[in-house]
């Protein structure tokens, strides 16, 4: 085996090295951009799972299953809202609710706000799979249900056009 001169031996592991410092500024730029890329979301959605729901309104109730059968017992006319403190849909709902009490709206039926992530019994009985839905019953049964209604005048042609 022929023996190599140290000096050409350096040479040629340093352009060896010299080769893979590009490869290795590459992979590192992929990493820390695949990263960035992922973080933010991870963020966004910590922040929405984490921040507590917006206060119920006035006049609205929480959802008891025996609160809710007993108004549908009586018939009464019922507006239900699928409410997730993280559904972004929910929030602009919220706020549109509020504009239309702050504006003196009153609304027509008794008003549940029914939480997505704890009243699951509820979501099944009545095969709820989204957040931001709104359902309207009248006399013990389902009249209509609508997801994304993110203002006042969606709202009360919502319930308009449901004889409300």
């Amino acid at each position: 085996m022929q023996q190599i001169e140290p000096c050409l031996y350096a040479v040629a592991m340093t352009k060896k090295q010299q080769n893979t410092k590009p490869r290795k500024r590459v992979y590192r730029r992929i990493l820390f951009t695949f990263g960035f890329v992922l973080m933010v979301p991870a963020i966004a959605v910590t922040y929405m799972i984490n921040r507590s729901s917006s206060p119920i309104i006035q006049g609205w109730q929480e959802y008891t299953p025996a609160y809710f059968e007993r108004l549908m017992k009586d018939g009464d006319p019922i507006l239900v809202e699928v409410y997730a403190s993280w559904c972004p849909i929910c929030l602009l709902q919220h706020r549109a609710l509020e504009a239309m009490q702050s504006d003196g709206y009153k609304l027509p039926a008794n008003a549940i706000r029914v939480n997505f992530d704890k009243n699951k019994d509820f979501l099944e009985q009545f095969e709820f799979k989204y957040t931001g839905t709104m359902v309207l019953f009248n006399k013990g049964k389902e009249v209509a249900r609508q997801t994304g209604l993110t203002s006042a005048d969606k709202i009360k042609a919502f319930l308009s056009e449901n004889g409300l």
